[in-house]
């Protein structure tokens, strides 16, 4: 199959090289999530130690939190592939 630059094939559908045993077709929004991801430099470090309730948060949530058109999973912000996990557990990320 033909690629187009960045390694997708034409139509947007990137493949997976022999997932369960053959290649798979996926999402376009795994397509977008993987070239999302793969411009991101940031470091994480979490300690372990630390102890954070979510009622510290919570007020800043609620003040803040829009639901997107697209619905959520699927606006392309930092957080769409935990949204969609949640919506659809059993799909790949």
């Amino acid at each position: 199959m033909p690629s187009q630059p960045g390694g997708s094939p034409p139509g947007g559908h990137c493949v997976v090289p022999r997932a369960l045993g053959r290649p798979q077709l996926v999402e376009p929004y795994v397509d977008e999530e993987v070239a999302w991801a793969s411009r991101q430099h940031e470091v994480h470090t979490f300690d372990p130690d630390v102890r954070i309730e979510f009622d510290e948060f919570e007020d800043v949530v609620g003040r803040h939190f829009r639901q997107p058109p697209q619905g959520l999973g699927l606006d392309g912000s930092p957080v769409a592939h935990m949204w969609r996990t949640m919506i659809w557990p059993n799909n790949f990320l």
